[in-house]
């Protein structure tokens, strides 16, 4: 069995990045993302202290390990030029339930 998994990635942002340019960014992030086999969901948090986290859903451990090679991509390069990579933070973990709306459409 495929054990889905959610990467999340906490940060700030390098000084005079604003929130528009990451957003302008990882939007081309996201379109690299939507070829990628396995990707499920992506969204773009900032929690109340002003961090942000990139929180990104896979269908399995090998489809969240394939992902590794869009770091070797122009967009990946931009989008990492705004982060202060010092400060980044990363939590993988399985997951064990979810609902969503669409799940009772059926």
């Amino acid at each position: 069995m495929n054990q889905s998994i959610v990467c999340i990635y906490t940060f700030d942002l390098n000084a005079g990045v604003t929130a528009e340019q990451l957003l302008q960014s990882s939007a081309k992030v996201d379109s690299l993302l939507l070829k990628t086999e396995g990707f499920v969901y992506r969204s773009m948090t900032r929690t109340d202290a002003g961090r942000w986290q990139d929180i990104i859903y896979w269908q399995s451990e090998q489809a969240c390990a394939n992902s590794k090679s869009l770091e070797a991509t122009p967009t990946f390069d931009e989008f990492m030029t705004l982060i202060d990579t010092k400060s980044v933070s990363f939590t993988k973990a399985a997951i064990h339930s979810q609902v969503y709306p669409e799940m009772n459409a059926a």
